[in-house]
């Protein structure tokens, strides 16, 4: 009985072992599939992180100042109600009233002991930087989560394809077809032979003519007319020879016309 309750635990204990094993292999597989992503995820959060702790810090600041601001009014009002109540408290401060009293009683009163004084730091108001502070470290957390995103993941492993070795391909000239024209009805559908039973048909060989002569008779020489010689015009000098020659009115254009015998410029001379 012992030992069946024993076999049931260390099996119980195997199932637990082999449960908590996937789960952190899981969770490795879920970090490298998105490890951008999830760095993107701690830049947001860490950004939102720090903009609280600098708003905490700043609301710190900004109490301190007021709690300042405030002190030194109340002791404004305290010092004017002295002055106006002849307390020299409102004059000399709360310090240096001793030391004005030994003063003026000259040396009847005991010497006032001071205490070292110690360097006091003024709390400042808040600076816009600091104010401005929290949004830019968001937004800053948000832009380097939006680059993150933009990076791709790891890519998967590829097997490596063998080189294949280079074919030489022949191109082999396709057997010459006459071309098979057919005239189609608009009603009659004409469908061409299936192109294994198309056989190719031979091109007669291409025979000479020889070009026709043209038989013609030489061409015969025939000489240019012969001219006729220009009959030679008569000169005359003065219109007293045309006349005796029986020239009169001779026209412009007339080899024996001269303007020198046209004396009115009519285009007749000797009239």
């Amino acid at each position: 009985m012992n030992a069946q309750r024993r076999g049931k635990a260390s099996s119980n204990e195997g199932f637990a072992a082999l449960l908590m094993l996937g789960a952190i292999v899981f969770l490795i597989w879920l970090v490298v599939k998105f490890i951008w992503l999830i760095l993107g995820v701690l830049a947001v959060a860490a950004s939102l992180y720090a903009a609280r702790a600098i708003t905490r810090d700043n609301k710190r600041i900004k109490d301190e100042y007021a709690a300042y601001c405030a002190e030194v009014a109340a002791n404004a009002d305290q010092q004017v109600e002295w002055i106006t109540q002849g307390d020299a408290r409102g004059i000399y401060g709360t310090e240096a009233v001793d030391l004005m009293n030994y003063i003026r009683s000259g040396d009847a009163t005991a010497v006032p002991k001071f205490t070292a004084a110690s360097r006091v730091e003024f709390p400042r108001p808040l600076s816009r930087a600091r104010r401005a502070s929290p949004p830019v470290v968001i937004a800053g957390g948000i832009g380097i989560a939006l680059l993150l995103a933009q990076v791709d993941g790891p890519a998967p492993s590829k097997t490596p394809t063998p080189p294949t070795s280079p074919r030489t391909t022949i191109n082999s000239p396709a057997p010459t077809q006459k071309s098979i024209t057919a005239t189609v009805s608009p009603t009659t559908i004409v469908q061409p032979p299936p192109s294994s039973s198309i056989l190719p048909i031979p091109e007669p060989a291409p025979t000479y003519l020889p070009p026709p002569s043209i038989s013609e008779p030489p061409p015969t020489y025939v000489p240019p007319p012969a001219l006729a010689p220009l009959p030679s015009a008569p000169y005359y000098s003065n219109c007293s020879q045309a006349h005796a020659d029986g020239r009169y009115d001779i026209p412009r254009g007339d080899p024996s016309y001269r303007t020198k015998l046209d004396r009115d410029g009519d285009g007749y001379a000797c009239e």
